[in-house]
């Protein structure tokens, strides 16, 4: 099979589109979290308010709504648990972001590894999230759009599962320690490195 040359700039454009994509999975979690953030302050107040100025205890606040409280006691938790999953991936998202930035500004980190495995987590809304299992460097989340650059192996996350057999090797884009997170992957069998291009030894001791 006829392979695609994968140059610095190459690397560089995969690794923008993927800042760009944070970006926005970013913007749409920090809305979602003031949004959940305001419900969760306007609860609070509400009872601080009871305290405060009516003199209730908060048994008195959860009897009066009858045979609401239980659903008012579900509904603070869930917002309590939403808002924090919210806040956990907005720090999630915003280290991912400097991890891409990173590897832009300084040399790319370029490694050799094995595919362990192919796997997906099944999403009610918004479409399955596919991701790579790699001997030393552990999990890769596969993008929704791959290698816009490339005018053979351009390809929806779909076209990079399909070429994704148990120990194929492939030229892994690592972020450096101590978070040696995989950045982006390129199938060997469908791509090789340009001259300039040379890989470095494993950074680290992580094993999956």
């Amino acid at each position: 099979m006829h392979k695609e040359t994968v140059t610095l700039e190459n690397i560089k454009t995969d690794l923008k589109e993927q800042i760009k994509d944070h970006c926005i999975s970013l913007i749409g979690n920090v809305l979602l979290f003031a949004v959940f953030l305001f419900f969760l302050i306007f609860v609070i107040f509400r009872i601080v308010w009871y305290f405060l100025w009516c003199d209730y205890s908060l048994a008195d606040i959860i009897s009066g709504l009858g045979g609401q409280s239980l659903l008012f006691i579900i509904t603070l938790f869930l917002l309590l648990g939403s808002a924090i999953y919210c806040a956990t991936n907005i720090i999630k998202k915003v280290r991912m972001v400097m991890l891409f930035r990173d590897s832009l500004k300084n040399e790319v980190c370029i490694v050799k590894d094995t595919l362990v495995k192919s796997d997906y987590i099944r999403r009610r809304r918004g479409g399955n999230i596919h991701f790579l299992i790699f001997s030393q460097y552990g999990k890769y989340i596969v993008p929704y759009e791959n290698y816009s650059w490339s005018s053979e192996f351009c390809t929806s996350v779909g076209g990079v599962i399909i070429h994704a057999f148990k120990g194929t090797e492939y030229y892994l884009v690592v972020s450096k320690a101590p978070y040696q997170k995989v950045l982006y992957a390129y199938n060997t069998n469908l791509f090789e490195l340009d001259d300039k291009l040379e890989t470095t030894a494993s950074l680290g001791n992580y094993q999956y």
